[in-house]
């Protein structure tokens, strides 16, 4: 990428928008931090493979085409996604990875003045080069963060490099990119949802017992509550 950026013609103009996905295994309820960029989609344990494979082939986790792509895996520490992937038997075609823990370790580690693994945290590195980040933990989250702070680091360690005016045009929507604020989202968590949907079910409950119309009884109204929701609290 650094030598991309300096060389003659420099790279593509136009550069592709960022587009995130978060996928979830249907689980039983546990709480969970909000994914910013987008809706969660729920899959099944049987639909992981082909996911992670559509990924690997075409880039794209909803592209069930057969056309192919080159693809680059960028991941944080990714040995330990390396070690789950292997955990479930899952695995990955020989694809370039860019790890973007090792790259600020072997370009920035003077600059930042610590050998501390804390400090290469996906967190950290955020902090140290004023990226915005929050709710971590989150794969869509994550993913999106780790692409920035890329983005980043390939511009810091290119600084040393003379451009042209048009590669600087590139460079400065890569940094744009990567400082972009994030798009307005309104999140409640599972759990909030759920008890204001239960104090639904028990108002209308209540109505109908002032009404004498009340064909479920208390002994089975949390059982309806809980067919209603899928889970049991």
């Amino acid at each position: 990428m650094k030598e991309i950026l300096a060389a003659p013609g420099g790279p593509r103009k136009s550069l592709p928008p960022v587009r995130n996905y978060n996928f979830r295994i249907q689980e039983k309820y546990r709480f969970e931090q909000p994914y910013i960029f987008g809706d969660t989609v729920n899959i099944e344990h049987e639909e992981v493979l082909g996911l992670i494979q559509r990924v690997c082939s075409t880039g794209n986790p909803m592209d069930f085409s057969h056309d192919t792509r080159n693809v680059v895996i960028i991941g944080h520490s990714f040995y330990f996604d390396q070690k789950l992937f292997a955990s479930n038997n899952i695995n990955l075609p020989e694809l370039d990875i860019l790890d973007t823990c090792l790259l600020a370790q072997n370009l920035f580690k003077d600059k930042i003045g610590s050998d501390r693994p804390e400090d290469f945290q996906l967190k950290s590195l955020l902090q140290h080069f004023k990226i915005q980040g929050d709710h971590f933990h989150v794969a869509g989250n994550d993913s999106n963060f780790t692409l920035k702070l890329l983005l980043v680091l390939v511009v810091m360690s290119s600084q040393d490099q003379t451009i042209s005016e048009e590669q600087q045009a590139t460079v400065s929507a890569v940094i744009e990119i990567a400082y972009a604020p994030w798009p307005p989202f309104s999140w409640k968590s599972k759990r909030e949802q759920d008890l204001e949907l239960t104090a639904e079910v028990q108002n209308n409950k209540l109505a109908l017992k002032a009404e004498h119309l009340d064909p479920l009884g208390d002994d089975d109204s949390s059982d309806i509550i809980m067919d209603i929701f899928g889970e049991q609290y």
